[in-house]
């Protein structure tokens, strides 16, 4: 991707947008990873990968390739350790949180057909991401191999995991809708809504409601999305341009903000809105928070992840690779 800053056509260059969709396609198509470490549990089979071993509580091992990802979209953590789609790579890489070693990549040898936006887990342990150039949605079996399983409309991007299990799926950028797809069933995919206005990054709250970030009409907004008929309803106006909503373990909400890049904390029954952190990364894309209690926040041209408190202290750069 390309930083929304410079004000140029995002992550992919052949997209042709024009002059008046040009800053909400940037300031839109970052922020499109999904947090699922809420409520996913952990992984009893180590996925294979490249040359790892990644098992809760075990030790990890180095990949042999420390290159560093081309940028970091999406994030979710599983097993305590980071996964991280990195699309202009078009790739998923598995980093220690502690330092950024890769423990594990998949890429076109592992399955991955296109290029990874987003991720979910599901109570199984099983990776979810979202291919934004083709449509594509994929998962990591615990083999260690990444296999298509439904194909969407170019501008698959946020993915997250309902309270029944099912994943719910959103077009942005380059389209627009919004699907559900059954795990079980996942090569029939239903369709809730032909558009939604372009939501992104969105996560299911404690109510049971998905919330995510969208920009119209010059006014940055977080809205909640009734999964069932695809209408939204603002619930609160956010500084800047809203690119993702996660909650913490108590289901306070957060949004991600671009030019500039800003944490704030947001109470939905009221609207207000309470500054939080400031990233380090400049071109901020996605966030999740960690079995750490750290928020981590991703940008989509470096591959670095900003590491801040529960009390909203940066903490750290994370570099992903050597």
């Amino acid at each position: 991707m390309v930083p929304p800053a410079r004000r140029r056509a995002p992550r992919i260059a052949h997209l042709a947008l024009g002059p008046a969709a040009l800053l909400l396609a940037a300031t839109a198509l970052v922020g499109c990873g999904k947090d699922t470490s809420n409520g996913a549990a952990t992984a009893t089979t180590a996925p294979v990968g490249t040359g790892t071993s990644i098992v809760g509580g075990a030790p990890r091992t180095p990949a042999a390739d420390q290159t560093p990802p081309k940028g970091a979209n999406g994030v979710a953590f599983r097993d305590g350790v980071l996964w991280v789609a990195d699309l202009a790579g078009r790739q998923i890489v598995v980093a220690d949180p502690a330092d950024g070693t890769i423990l594990a990549r998949y890429s076109a040898a592992q399955g991955i057909t296109s290029q990874p936006d987003d991720l979910a887990v599901t109570r199984d342990g099983t990776v979810w991401w979202t291919g934004f150039d083709t449509g594509t949605v994929g998962r990591i079996g615990t083999d260690g191999r990444s296999t298509d399983v439904a194909t969407l409309r170019p501008g698959a991007n946020p993915i997250a995991v309902a309270p029944d299990g099912s994943l719910v799926v959103g077009i942005a950028v380059t389209g627009d809708g919004l699907f559900r797809i059954d795990p079980a069933s996942p090569g029939t995919p239903k369709e809730i809504a032909a558009a939604v206005g372009n939501v992104n990054a969105f996560a299911f709250g404690p109510d049971g409601g998905l919330y995510g970030p969208s920009f119209s009409e010059q006014h940055g907004k977080v809205v909640r999305v009734d999964t069932a008929t695809g209408a939204t309803t603002p619930t609160a106006t956010v500084p800047g341009f809203p690119v993702s909503v996660r909650f913490d373990r108590d289901g306070a909400a957060y949004v991600l903000s671009t030019l500039p890049s800003a944490v704030s904390r947001v109470d939905l029954a009221t609207g207000t809105v309470t500054p939080f952190a400031t990233p380090s990364t400049k071109a901020v894309d996605n966030m999740a928070w960690g079995p750490d209690g750290n928020l981590y926040v991703t940008g989509f041209d470096v591959p670095q992840v900003t590491v801040i408190d529960a009390k909203g202290t940066v903490l750290r750069s994370l570099s992903i690779g050597h």
